[in-house]
């Protein structure tokens, strides 16, 4: 297994671990349909070429939500979007900025820190925000880059503060 495919179950694992029940009520609750499933075609190509991670069912319908979990010590006041990798792959924001092309994109972006380690540590912080919202931050400039040392991979930060209506899930214990 590929460490992508490793990161991609271990962040499942957790999301249905510790955030999703954190988020449920925020999101309308529903029923998770995982895009990340290695065995559906349709759910592989929800996932690599829209970004989008979960199907969400609701009496109304299907909607994608793009989930980013870090495991840390500490926990942010922030979204961040892969905007660069080393390999030339194509990243979550480059899925998003083609959404004004027709392409699908999730109508909800979730960015959650978890403690280290990965499977067992508690959820420390969670944000919910509609995927227009975060990407108007990022068109408007309202970012910072960073480059991961250790990869190369460049993200694109975006401040909580700076999202219209973002909802926050924090521990405060």
């Amino acid at each position: 297994m590929l460490a992508w495919q490793i990161d991609g179950k271990e962040s499942a694992c957790d999301f249905d671990r510790v955030v999703w029940d954190a988020i449920r009520g925020k999101c309308a609750g529903g029923i998770l349909h995982s895009c990340q499933d290695e065995t559906s075609k349709h759910a592989q190509l929800l996932d690599r070429h829209s970004g989008i991670d979960y199907l969400q069912e609701l009496p109304g319908g299907l909607r994608g939500i793009a989930v980013r979990l870090q495991w840390v010590d500490r926990a942010f006041p922030t979204y961040t979007i892969r905007s660069r990798r080393p390999s030339g792959v194509v990243t979550e924001m480059a899925k998003r900025l083609n959404s004004n092309q027709g392409f699908l994109y999730p109508h909800l972006t979730v960015q959650a820190y978890i403690a280290k380690p990965r499977g067992i540590g508690a959820l420390l912080q969670a944000y919910v925000c509609k995927t227009t919202a975060l990407y108007e931050c990022v068109r408007d400039g309202k970012v910072r880059m960073q480059t991961n040392p250790i990869d190369g991979v460049e993200f694109a930060v975006v401040d909580v503060a700076d999202i219209t209506d973002c909802w926050a899930w924090k521990n405060v214990c």
